[in-house]
């Protein structure tokens, strides 16, 4: 099993249910014996602990915001996939 965590940043409108999700996986990897804080999700989402996360990340999935937070955050284009 990979060490990687995923890290769940969503809009603040979205936390609500980004937060059920996250809780669903968490339960399905405990589940299966796997450890439950590969999947994390930021439960105060604000542009501070997106440009935090973006900072350390090594490789970001993300939705069509990428451009928007590269340029409010004054990032480099990251590498996505």
């Amino acid at each position: 099993m990979g060490g990687n965590a995923i890290v769940f940043a969503p809009h603040p409108r979205t936390k609500k249910t980004n937060t059920l999700i996250v809780n669903k996986m968490r339960e399905a990897l405990k589940k299966f014996g796997a450890p439950e804080d590969l999947i994390i999700g930021i439960e105060n989402p604000t542009m501070d602990a997106s440009s935090e996360l973006m900072s350390s990340a090594t490789l970001l999935l993300q939705q069509a915001v990428q451009v928007w937070l590269n340029l409010h955050t004054h990032q480099e284009l990251l590498p996505t996939v």
